[in-house]
């Protein structure tokens, strides 16, 4: 497979989360519950009675659209999403389908998040996974691709290294320290630290790193005792610090204040000249990522011997492990709309600037 092949961010190691069972707060028992690689036929994370659980305990056949070959030339279609948690919910894709609808596709797995941007803005990418609030910045400045759906519902936890933080008061005249200043992670925080009655950077600091390359050193090291970690980063630290304590799951945060769902960390996209011409190639592509989300779920042990493939330095047992929390799970523009238009008021809030100067239109939609 001729891919542009994935940069992604490496801290190598097996997951052995070791908590006592002394002393844990309600969050930790939670992140451990769900910590637990599942079986093949075990949806993780998931509170489900029987019965809904064994109509998702397989990966469905999905109807398939008529995949009677476009004329695509010697066209290559790109597929780009930011490496880690974005990655794992394409790993299948990538692993097994080189050609989508008779159509050539390459992947590329991105470090860097403001290396997303240009791909877009310049039209490179056809498919792209990003940040929700880099798709309506984007969409708002005019780039031309449509948001079809999310895979992602939030990957982030506080971790301390000590037992010392357990309520969001407990923050007061801390310093937090982050990734991604102005993205997901940032204004999420953000808005959790205010409605709980504390004021970013003036109640507490926040301090931002470049990556994760830069966030987990600190923090093993002792030079961050708070830090966002996202999904799979907190189980590659927790595997060489495992006096680590997981204080809040941001997500259950973000339930317990929004009374809805959690967000939708990512957005999926794709060029509005690609659904124009190739109608078949999308509807299958959308198929398809619907079977590879379920796939990683479904069988995590696969997917993380996928991962490490890709990358040696992505250990299979952390990818395992770190998938049921992950919060993977494909909902299209239909199913998401609501939970994405909701996340995107929230970050209003802080600022029309977050979300591109204004909530989407319905052009924004992808529809069939």
């Amino acid at each position: 497979m001729k891919n542009k092949w994935l940069k992604i961010m490496s801290i190598s190691a097996a997951i052995l989360i070791m908590l006592t069972a002394c002393g844990r707060t309600a969050t930790e028992d939670n992140y451990q519950q769900k910590n637990t690689v599942p079986k093949a036929t075990e949806q993780p994370g998931k509170t489900e009675d029987k019965t809904e659980m064994e109509a998702k305990s397989e990966v469905k056949e999905q109807p398939k659209p008529e995949e009677k070959p476009e004329n695509y030339g010697d066209r290559k279609f790109q597929v780009i999403a930011p490496a880690g948690v974005p990655t794992i919910g394409l790993l299948k894709m990538i692993k097994e389908n080189t050609e989508i609808a008779g159509a050539k596709m390459e992947y590329e797995s991105i470090v860097a998040t403001d290396a997303l941007a240009p791909k877009l803005i310049s039209g490179e990418a056809d498919f792209a996974v990003v940040p929700s609030n880099l798709a309506i910045k984007l969409y708002n400045k005019g780039a031309e691709y449509r948001y079809v759906g999310s895979t992602v519902w939030g990957v982030l936890y506080l971790a301390a290294g000590s037992d010392e933080i357990k309520t969001w008061q407990d923050l007061k005249g801390k310093k937090i320290v982050l990734i991604g200043r102005g993205l997901t992670p940032d204004l999420t925080l953000r808005y959790l630290l205010q409605q709980n009655g504390l004021t970013p950077e003036t109640d507490v600091a926040l301090e931002y790193v470049s990556g994760a390359t830069e966030l987990a050193p600190m923090f093993l090291a002792g030079k961050a005792d708070i830090a966002l970690l996202p999904e799979p980063m907190l189980s590659q630290v927790m595997t060489k610090k495992p006096e680590t304590k997981v204080v809040f799951d941001i997500q259950a945060e973000w339930k317990n204040i929004t009374n809805g769902e959690s967000y939708p960390q990512t957005a999926v996209l794709v060029k509005k000249e690609v659904i124009d011409q190739y109608p078949v190639l999308v509807e299958t592509f959308l198929a398809r990522l619907l079977e590879s989300v379920e796939f990683a779920n479904i069988d995590p042990q696969t997917a993380g011997t996928y991962m490490e493939e890709i990358d040696a330095n992505m250990k299979a047992a952390v990818i395992a492990k770190a998938i049921a929390n992950c919060n993977l799970e494909y909902k299209d523009a239909e199913q998401s709309r609501q939970a994405l238009e909701t996340y995107f008021e929230r970050l209003k809030e802080f600022g029309a600037e977050n979300i591109g100067g204004k909530m989407p239109d319905e052009n924004f939609y992808y529809q069939k």
